[in-house]
């Protein structure tokens, strides 16, 4: 387990008006998506993801039901979020990072569906200068299972372009079955710039 993930289990009681109380064994992770103290992107703010999980069965468990959770979670985060299948592929963007894509409404990434992307499809979403280090960190991420993070610029509708930073967790089962990777995009166009780097070099 990385130093940015942390896991316990617990069983809540499931309460039936005219039903025995039932039990179900959830597993509960917290993700550090991101943690800006002592990094020089903000003032020591942090942005945490819990999900909570059916370990007895989430092998069974339905994709749609589960993506559908992680959805609704992504998209009341004040961030740009996102996941990604195991293969990398990126099928999900929450309606901030959507609408500031410019994505049309009816846009596949708005509704999580998988149209067979390939693990390095959202590289054209980023600046030319920086696909190559783009691919090069995700890649390690997919071949080692390990969370990653790196910067990059992405061009906003109308065009102009701001600096983010990106961090991916995976998000596994209670066997180490990887599920998803969720990833979180933090806006640090102005903290670059107070450092004399440029969005649209």
């Amino acid at each position: 387990m990385s130093d940015h993930e942390s896991d316990f289990s617990y069983r809540p009681r499931q309460e039936q008006p005219l039903e025995p109380l039932l039990e179900k064994e959830v597993q509960v992770r917290a993700y550090e998506l991101y943690e800006q103290r002592g990094k020089g992107h903000g003032d020591g703010t942090e942005l945490w993801l819990f999900t909570g999980l059916d370990v007895n069965g989430v092998a069974a468990q339905k994709r749609p039901e589960l993506e559908a959770q992680i959805q609704a979670t992504l998209n009341v985060i004040p961030a740009y979020t996102w996941y990604a299948l195991p293969s990398g592929a990126l099928v999900f963007v929450n309606e901030r990072t959507a609408d500031y894509l410019g994505l049309p409404k009816d846009h596949a990434l708005r509704f999580g569906i998988d149209t067979g992307a390939a693990w390095d499809s959202h590289t054209p979403l980023l600046h030319p200068d920086d696909r190559e280090e783009a691919r090069r960190v995700w890649s390690t991420c997919l071949s080692t299972g390990t969370a990653g993070e790196f910067t990059f610029r992405v061009p906003s509708a109308e065009g102009k372009y701001r600096w983010f930073l990106t961090r991916a967790e995976p998000l596994r089962a209670n066997d180490g079955t990887l599920l998803l990777w969720i990833g979180v995009n933090l806006d640090i166009d102005d903290a670059k710039r107070g450092r004399g780097c440029s969005s649209q070099e």
